[in-house]
């Protein structure tokens, strides 16, 4: 549960947050949480939606120090849920960096700038007109940087599997073969949307801190066993406004 407020920013725009956000104990619940959130550590959080031989949208944490997978998230959402789930789990895990696969559609991360999330990830885009370096929110998957954030995965399985705790996920490992045109992916009938998430998730780490945040800026708010805990939260940051989604 949680409640839709409307701020207002520094420059007098309006826009929906979310407070209230309640979290409640559910064997059958959709977010996995394995390490609970410490307090001035940096998280990231990457996401994979529903595309293209999927009905599943899913999320990733790692503690951004240790490495360490920490949460998962994965269930059948519509887009505007999906989003405002990841909105809360990025702000539980102390505002961490969001990274979301804008391939099969943008609303997500359109929708988490709209709500001024202040922490967004942000890739490198060549005008084809110009031949200039353009910032874009989100993350795409490219023929280039599918095999790069691969074998990024591919080098922790092999020499840190002990960071990767979620059992979903190494389930879809199992199945994640090179079909006969040598393309990695999951199986026929099979699904690779946790597998694809922490790729994501390992390759826009170096976005975040790999430090201790700062005092003034790691999460205050009170955490209990039964709910989030975010009563209220303000952004004003200006952070990204200028930068497209596409």
């Amino acid at each position: 549960m949680y409640q839709e407020d409307v701020l207002t920013a520094q420059n007098g725009e309006k826009y929906i947050t979310l407070t209230n956000i309640n979290f409640k104990e559910d064997e059958n619940g959709f977010i996995e949480i394995y390490e609970d959130v410490k307090e001035r550590y940096p998280y990231v959080l990457s996401g994979d939606t529903a595309g293209e031989g999927s009905d599943f949208f899913t999320g990733q944490v790692i503690n951004n120090i240790t490495g360490k997978q920490v949460c998962k998230l994965r269930k059948k959402f519509d887009e505007i849920e999906y989003t405002k789930q990841m909105y809360c789990l990025g702000m539980y895990y102390n505002k961490a960096l969001i990274g979301i696969e804008n391939n099969y559609s943008t609303y997500p991360t359109n929708k988490l700038d709209e709500m001024k999330y202040p922490n967004l990830y942000i890739r490198e885009k060549e005008d084809d007109y110009t031949n200039r370096k353009e910032k874009r929110f989100g993350f795409k998957t490219t023929a280039v940087t599918r095999p790069l954030i691969l074998a990024i995965l591919q080098q922790i399985v092999l020499e840190e599997i002990d960071k990767i705790v979620d059992l979903d996920t190494l389930n879809e490992m199992i199945v994640f073969i090179k079909n006969e045109k040598g393309r990695a992916e999951a199986e026929q009938g099979e699904h690779d949307d946790l597998v694809m998430a922490l790729a994501i998730v390992y390759y826009i780490r170096n976005q975040q801190t790999f430090k201790l945040l700062p005092k003034e800026i790691a999460k205050t708010v009170e955490v209990d066993y039964s709910a989030f805990g975010i009563n209220s939260y303000s952004n004003t940051d200006e952070f990204g406004s200028s930068i497209e989604i596409i």
